[in-house]
């Protein structure tokens, strides 16, 4: 696709540039890093026939695929293996998680499009991890052998710069081309020429309404060789061949055999219907109910009754299922004294990285020593 260029060559003295930053070595070296040395794709063995031993083995590759600041002391690459959050035991979507299982597979860019709440990131964390294992042989076994990197755009406020940034330092380190290059173009000098899977959670957060950014803003930084699984409530962001939707909750069986797990058998089976009725089958609702009704701290039925009466709205509705959530949160931290409460609202700041308990006992105050 380039533009053709002459030169005042002949056969002899094109095979030897006057100088490294000449036309025929910079065009060579771009052929070399970009298509040559590129580890290849392997496919996986189909057949049972084909065994470790007579399967093919990938060629040792000399990795020149590096921007010319690395030579100035920046940090060399790195094969991230970064996973979604995983459920701690997961239900249903059979069908659905098959889908994102196959794409991913064949390297194709995937979208998953639900609203808040039916499991997007569950789903995309149980197909990513039977792709890619949660080891570094399996990594480097799968399609995507330089990495995996997560982007969640809830916790930079749709900041792509910022989501670019992350992307880069995963791949590259934080000193990569940190000093003369913008978030975009540090991105996409990490990103050329790698077989990674980037996964970005909360793509609504760029929608490119008002001041917010554009999800096309991100996925322009990708390279050619790049693949994203992207987690987003808004169908608009992608095309239909490239999307899985979630549009229903989980069936009745899914519904009630997640309850049960969270409840392990702690409430009364008219209890448990009640209950199950209120839900509609909505995963983090049943989670959040689950986690309620197994503590025991008031009673299921009354807890059951007092949510039959306050009306609240459809949590199959997609408009309104927040308040329904939002009864149910209350309803969970309602025990909590003072301190616990002040605790909790720290370490939801802190909550998408891991954090030291010295900074809820900062967070605190004089409260610390409170039991």
């Amino acid at each position: 696709g380039e533009a053709a260029v002459g030169l005042d060559k002949d056969h002899f003295s094109i095979a030897k540039p006057d100088k490294p930053k000449g036309g025929v070595c910079e065009a060579a070296s771009a052929l070399l890093r970009d298509y040559v040395l590129l580890r290849p794709l392997w496919p996986v063995a189909q057949s049972t026939n084909v065994t470790a031993a007579t399967a093919p083995t990938p060629p040792i590759v000399v990795n020149v695929n590096v921007d010319r600041s690395m030579l100035n002391g920046a940090s060399p690459a790195r094969i991230p293996h970064d996973l979604p959050d995983a459920a701690a035991r997961f239900f249903g979507r059979s069908a659905e998680k098959a889908q994102v299982i196959a794409r991913l597979r064949a390297r194709e860019h995937t979208t998953i499009v639900a609203p808040a709440g039916l499991g997007k990131t569950a789903l995309a964390a149980e197909a990513v991890r039977a792709v890619v294992g949660d080891t570094a042989a399996s990594l480097a076994a799968s399609p995507y052998p330089d990495g995996v990197v997560c982007l969640d755009l809830y916790e930079v406020h749709g900041s792509v710069k910022s989501a670019l940034d992350e992307l880069a330092n995963a791949l590259m380190g934080e000193d990569f081309m940190k000093q003369n290059a913008q978030p975009h173009e540090r991105a996409t000098a990490a990103c050329r020429g790698k077989r990674i899977l980037v996964v970005i959670e909360g793509g609504e957060e760029a929608d490119g309404i008002d001041d917010h950014d554009q999800i096309t803003d991100l996925f322009s930084a990708l390279s050619s060789e790049n693949r994203s699984l992207l987690l987003t409530r808004l169908s608009t962001q992608s095309a239909v061949s490239e999307s899985i939707s979630l549009t229903d909750a989980l069936d009745e069986t899914d519904a009630a055999a997640l309850l049960d797990s969270l409840t392990e058998g702690r409430v009364t089976a008219e209890v448990r219907t009640r209950v199950l009725v209120l839900l509609e089958g909505h995963p983090l609702a049943i989670t959040w109910a689950g986690n309620l009704l197994a503590r025991r701290d008031e009673s299921p039925s009354q807890l059951a009754a007092e949510w039959e009466m306050e009306s609240l709205p459809a949590l199959s509705d997609p408009k309104n299922a927040t308040r329904t959530l939002e009864w149910l949160f209350n309803r969970s931290v309602r025990g909590l004294n003072a301190t616990s409460k002040q605790a909790l609202a720290a370490a939801g700041l802190l909550a998408r990285a891991p954090f030291p308990l010295a900074s809820i006992v900062v967070a605190l105050g004089e409260s610390a020593n409170e039991k």
